[in-house]
């Protein structure tokens, strides 16, 4: 079994803003594993406000791979690293490397007959209240648009800008930390009057203690609070929702573990991802066939895409050949739409 590792640059369309932070470009690790012919491409962008960089996950992969066993499983993987960007890459590339050697579907081997389109949020980065409302009104098709939100003064007209342009869509909120529960409570009144159906990680980690028994009559969701299977019940007091990233739990094993136990304490499944290209939705996307919420729309949001690219229609997203034998390569990248 060979394992190699490089590091890509991905370029977006426009910078995009959350709360403390912009994005104009990002690199991510892709590791490579191949054995007697056959082989699986994972990649990971890693998880950014714990110090996760695409060239620190390259030195662990460099000094895993000198000291690891001459051949790996998904299972010895999680033995071996945390959960984390590093694991997420190897995790998604044994996986395609098994449905290679087996030629048996991706999905077949995560127990689903087929897979289907899922319905995934849109992103609006926080900016003006006026372009934040032509930016989701700029999704065509869109079921479903989530604003990112910083915690000022401006929230309240960005959410109702938003609604007056988009008075359809299901909008969704993601305060990345950003909020204060005052910050909250006071918007509650526009949230309710806009119809918004969930609040993600509105408060910083630490501080989302104050939300142990708050009844809020908006579903909220765990995002920087939980990042792994052992997280679950710790948030179960506090969210409804956990948003589970491959890159944040270290790959679709323990995701799937995630999406099947999140219900026994109470909380519904939604899947997220960090910057990425298809090659990082696509086992994003078989975890997602378990979720009720789906935020899947990062590559849109590059200039460039790989080869057998996710299919984004009418507000959901595709991979029409997963349920056949998806291939999918980090080879010649294309324009996004």
């Amino acid at each position: 079994m060979n394992i190699h590792g490089w590091i890509e640059n991905i370029v977006l369309k426009q910078p995009f803003f959350i709360t403390g932070r912009s994005f104009c470009e990002a690199q991510v690790l892709r590791v490579r594993v191949s054995e007697r012919g056959h082989e699986g491409i994972g990649e990971a962008a890693g998880v950014y406000y714990k110090g996760e960089t695409a060239a620190l996950m390259l030195a662990q992969l460099e000094a895993f791979n000198a000291s690891r066993e001459p051949r790996l499983d998904r299972f010895s993987l999680h033995r071996s690293l945390p959960a984390g960007g590093l694991r997420n890459a190897l995790d998604c590339a044994l996986w395609q490397l098994e449905s290679s050697q087996r030629q048996v579907p991706l999905c077949q081997l995560a127990n689903l007959r087929s897979t289907r389109p899922l319905v995934t949020t849109m992103t609006v980065g926080v900016d003006t209240p006026e372009n934040m409302a032509i930016n989701a009104a700029a999704y065509a098709g869109a079921k479903a648009v989530k604003l990112k939100l910083d915690g000022g003064p401006l929230d309240r007209e960005r959410i109702r800008q938003v609604r007056r342009a988009s008075p359809q869509v299901r909008l969704l909120l993601d305060a990345n930390q950003g909020w204060t529960l005052d910050h909250l409570e006071n918007l509650l009144p526009t949230l309710l009057a806009c119809r918004i159906e969930l609040i993600e990680q509105p408060l910083p980690l630490g501080a989302d203690q104050d939300l142990l028994g708050y009844s809020c009559p908006i579903p909220l969701a765990a995002d920087e609070s939980f990042q792994q299977f052992k997280d679950l019940e710790n948030v179960a007091g506090k969210y409804q929702y956990v948003n589970i990233k491959l890159d944040k739990c270290g790959g679709l094993t323990e995701a799937l573990q995630i999406a099947a136990m999140a219900p026994r304490h109470g909380l519904g499944v939604m899947v997220g991802s960090m910057l990425g290209t298809s090659l990082a939705m696509a086992p994003a996307f078989i975890a997602g066939q378990y979720a009720t919420i789906v935020d899947l729309d990062a590559p849109l949001f590059l200039t460039r895409d790989v080869d057998h690219a996710a299919v984004y229609q009418q507000g959901s997203i595709d991979f029409p050949s997963m349920s056949t034998l998806p291939v999918l390569s980090a080879g010649a990248a294309r324009a996004t739409a």
